[in-house]
């Protein structure tokens, strides 16, 4: 299986980290930028200081819970996926921003499988014109010879 010419930009990227890499002569890869989106790398219970759904609750056992009161959580389930959604916006700006300062005529993109296109629907279609290589794996972590490795395989 022949090797594929690298991408210019490549962009590994999960819930909270973007790592920008950018190929040099030689095939290895540079990091170009890296970002933190601090809503996808603390729990929640770091990011809210308000106990989740802390409403005291009607109904028939009310007054047995603490204080004689019962509270519900039914709103950490949409709050979790409102901060997700917001860290998922914040990597998709940051890659808008640098496909269109940077402006490759190809690049390349990878992040986990379950988050892969939530941020990829946050990029504009100008900027995802010239995506050639869309990995659905977690490489933020991943050294950056073996990334390289990935986008020139495909794989």
């Amino acid at each position: 299986m022949a090797k594929k010419h690298l991408p210019d930009l490549i962009i590994a990227a999960d819930r909270g980290r973007f790592i920008a890499y950018t190929p040099n002569e030689s095939g290895s890869l540079k990091a170009l930028s890296i970002a933190e989106i601090p809503e996808g790398l603390n729990k929640l219970s770091e990011q809210v200081t308000d106990k989740a759904g802390a409403f005291p609750m009607m109904g028939p056992n009310r007054g047995s819970g603490v204080n004689g009161t019962f509270t519900g959580s039914a709103e950490r389930l949409t709050l979790e996926a409102e901060i997700e959604m917001q860290s998922f916006r914040k990597v998709a700006s940051n890659i808008e921003s640098l496909v269109s300062r940077r402006q490759p005529k190809s690049w390349g993109f990878a992040a986990p499988s379950e988050i892969n296109g939530a941020i990829l629907d946050g990029v504009g279609l100008q900027a995802k014109q010239n995506l050639v290589t869309n990995l659905r794996q977690d490489l933020v972590n991943v050294p950056a010879d073996q990334i390289a490795k990935k986008f020139s395989n495909g794989v």
